[in-house]
């Protein structure tokens, strides 16, 4: 079958030794930016390679992904011009920019290739202007968006110059001021007890297997961060790992992935940086604490094995989902139905309908920072026509999020709730960003801060909080920002949404004083009244792609002549034909058949959304 552009355009980049790796294929119906993005489940530039087969591979799952590159990874930078005037703002203040090598974005705008590097998060020139290097990718041609290509508009790749000094100097300046990469206070960089511990650390490392070597020397990068190391020292540290392992990992990358770890990481830089304990406790020697004479610390008392033994199973709010008198997080991707799940859980909880299980009814109060309009007005009432509930709920909703910053704010809302005579049983923070303005969430102290926040509010109101909050940067990673966060609260679920089939699965990843389920419950939502409502999965909503694969479209097709574009066939016959096949209703048949077309198996029939068996042709050579 005949290589798309796509797929012949990352060939030869390899070709000339840029690593490349797939972004998101053109979709009219995705914002630009979007597709801009690494594929979901991915590692982005980290997994950028010139290895022909792990190529072939990603393009062949879908032949219209776009090509993306970081600069870095071949000795380049990228000066991004978005406003033509930039050119005249840039010569004025740092010199002529020389004629290069230079692409055309479908917006109009302008990449300049230049030999050098710059750090990462380098920052911007001047207004519209932003330097692409370590730590950053741009797309390459013949990458297309929303139907308009990225094309070469003068130079060739083979005469790239260098970028001026008095650029390289500026990029510099910007990146040196771009993050606070400080140690936290009382903390020095490279203390030697740090590098020590680095050095424990670091034997206790299996070596990488190929294909995860980047990503997992990251990963170790950021470990050694937290205990505030510089980047020369983290390269010692993982070049004796490469050595000890037999890891052949890259060198000439390796400060690159250093000083990304040192920035860019998910925790505050050095938040795991200590002094050794005699010099912590110096001070503390031979001190005799008096104990109180009274109870009011009597949880601190330890308790006898018997003792403990008499200690009460936990109880639920929600069977296996929300312990009672308990902090819990609901995570995921942005737009990824968390709204949808909290308010069923809500409503269930004040209608007292059986749906999760017995739950006792009671009041339940929802800080909807993000839309209280549209979930009252429009989700609401789509999820009372699905479960029949007639008649108004104890479901109270707050439009406006109280700072985690502002205690009066909070305090207001907790006075409001107890002037209303309300007794909740569910607290929903809906969102954890929105409590949290003005604090970092990387910030271990700032994220403990955070969750002894929740506490407070949960023993004021003596109930479960229910706080929904979003993933990291790549899946798997948990919930986003500092490790303290996860560490904080009792329950964490986690929701992984297939929009395509209207399908959401909610996985307990973690209790801490009861056990988890080995499966997740799996919902689907179902279009109602004005909105959408979830109801859990039967086996008619399971999607039977897997019952159809592209050979069988392949097989439709040719049976139907449908042998060049002058024969093409749309998709309808094409599930007629479907239908008469495999003996499935139309309904079915269609579900599988678009199924299959989101995955990008049946690119190389499609053209324009119309099918057939492609002839052979000879590849023309592609103007890179």
């Amino acid at each position: 079958m005949k290589k798309s552009r796509q797929h012949e355009g990352a060939l030869l980049w390899a070709s000339r030794g840029v690593p490349v790796f797939p972004v998101w294929a053109d979709d009219l119906s995705m914002d630009p930016k979007k597709l801009k993005s690494p594929l979901p489940g991915s590692h982005g530039f980290y997994d950028a390679t010139t290895d022909v087969a792990t190529i072939n591979a990603w393009w062949e799952k879908n032949p219209k992904f776009n090509v993306a590159t970081s600069p870095a990874a071949t000795g380049h930078l990228v000066i991004d011009i978005d406003r033509p005037e930039a050119y005249a703002e840039l010569e004025v203040e740092f010199g002529q920019l020389p004629a290069t090598y230079t692409v055309q974005t479908p917006s109009g705008n302008r990449h300049l290739w230049y030999k050098g590097t710059a750090p990462a998060s380098a920052g911007r020139l001047a207004n519209k202007v932003d330097v692409r290097s370590e730590g950053s990718y741009v797309l390459l041609p013949p990458s297309v968006i929303h139907g308009n290509p990225y094309k070469v508009i003068e130079g060739t790749w083979t005469e790239i110059p260098p970028c001026p000094d008095q650029y390289r100097a500026a990029m510099k300046v910007k990146a040196d001021t771009s993050k606070d990469q400080a140690a936290p206070e009382g903390i020095e960089i490279d203390e030697p007890s740090a590098i020590e511990r680095g050095r424990a650390i670091s034997l206790l490392w299996p070596g990488a297997v190929y294909g995860t070597i980047d990503d997992t020397t990251y990963l170790h990068c950021a470990e050694l961060a937290d205990l505030a190391l510089s980047p020369e020292i983290i390269c010692g540290i993982i070049e004796d790992w490469y050595g000890r392992t037999g890891t052949d990992g890259n060198l000439e990358r390796l400060g690159t992935v250093a000083s990304s770890a040192c920035r860019n990481r998910q925790n505050a830089y050095g938040v795991w940086a200590v002094k050794p304990p005699e010099e912590v406790f110096a001070n503390y020697a031979g001190t005799i604490f008096e104990a109180p004479d009274d109870d009011a610390f009597s949880v601190y008392k330890p308790l006898t094995e018997d003792e403990a033994d008499l200690l009460p199973d936990p109880t639920w709010l929600i069977p296996d989902v929300l312990p009672q008198r308990s902090i819990a997080v609901l995570y995921a991707p942005s737009k990824a139905w968390k709204t949808f799940v909290a308010l069923d859980w809500s409503l269930t909880i004040a209608s007292g309908i059986a749906k999760w299980g017995e739950v006792e009814q009671g009041d339940v109060v929802y800080v909807a920072a993000e839309g209280p309009s549209g979930m009252s007005k429009k989700r609401k009432p789509s999820w009372k026509m699905l479960h029949g509930v007639d008649g108004p709920l104890p479901f109270y909703v707050v439009q406006k999020m109280p700072w985690f910053t502002k205690p009066d704010e909070i305090m207001g809302m907790v006075k409001w709730i107890r002037k209303m005579k309300l007794k909740p049983k569910l607290v929903v923070l809906d969102t954890l960003a929105r409590a949290m303005v003005n604090l970092d969430e990387n910030s271990a102290k700032e994220a403990g801060f955070a969750i002894e926040t929740i506490e407070a509010l949960k023993r004021e109101l003596d109930c479960t909080i229910l706080v929904l909050h979003h993933t990291g940067k790549s899946k798997g990673s948990g919930l986003r920002g500092s490790s303290a966060l996860m560490a904080g609260f009792d329950t964490g679920l986690e929701l992984e949404t297939d929009k395509e089939t209207m399908t959401t699965a909610i996985w307990a990843r973690w209790h801490k004083d009861a056990e988890t389920r080995d499966a997740p419950w799996a919902m689907k939502a179902e279009k109602i009244g004005p909105s959408f409502a979830l109801r859990f999965q039967t086996p008619e909503d399971v999607p039977q792609d897997e019952r159809l694969r592209a050979s069988d479209v392949g097989g439709v097709l040719e049976r139907m002549g449908a042998q060049c574009e002058v024969d093409a066939v749309t998709h309808h016959a094409i599930i007629e034909s479907l239908v008469q096949m495999k003996g499935w209703d139309k309904k079915n048949a269609s579900r599988a058949f678009r199924s299959l077309l989101a995955s990008g198996a049946l690119a190389g029939y499609e053209v324009e959304g119309r099918f057939f068996i492609p002839a052979p042709s000879t590849t023309e050579p592609l103007p890179l």
